[in-house]
């Protein structure tokens, strides 16, 4: 049982074993049903979050990689966060999710370069380099961008 379900239980069990001082009235009791209710709802709603895919980052594919092509440093996390560094200063911060060898990536509001609009590639990795192929990508930019040769660069 997870910890969010195993916390929820707790408090339902808490509620049960209190109870209410002498006999209990019809509202008490549909009070009492409610928050059972709502707790069993709110274990369901955890436990169901649980099983959705994370944004995690393949541990190979976590670190920081400089493009063969323009310089730029493109840093992946393993909570799914990325930031490329372009040479001439200017900084991109996205998400990213794997789902098997591909890998959606989306710039965040603020980003000059398509913000929001996923692009969606095939990645390829290996401990010294990175490739992203058969991109499904609208973002001219991005997909410019990502069009290279990925390899892991020191820290």
């Amino acid at each position: 049982m997870c910890t969010r379900a195993r916390r929820a239980t707790q408090v339902v069990e808490r509620q049960t074993t209190e109870g209410f001082a002498g006999e209990q009235s019809p509202r008490q009791i549909t009070a009492h049903r409610v928050r059972k209710f709502f707790a069993a709802a709110a274990l369901l709603f955890i436990c169901a979050c649980k099983t959705l895919p994370l944004p995690m980052v393949p541990a190979l594919a976590v670190g920081r990689w400089e493009g063969s092509k323009d310089g730029a440093i493109l840093e992946m996390t393993d909570t799914g966060i990325f930031v490329i560094e372009l040479k001439d200063g200017t900084t991109l911060v996205g998400r990213c999710s794997f789902v098997q060898e591909r890998i959606t990536m989306r710039y965040q509001i603020g980003v000059a370069h398509c913000p929001q609009e996923p692009g969606e590639y095939t990645w390829t990795v290996d401990a010294s380099t990175l490739v992203a192929s058969e991109p499904a990508d609208t973002c001219v930019e991005r997909r410019a961008l990502m069009d290279q040769l990925w390899n892991r660069a020191s820290k």
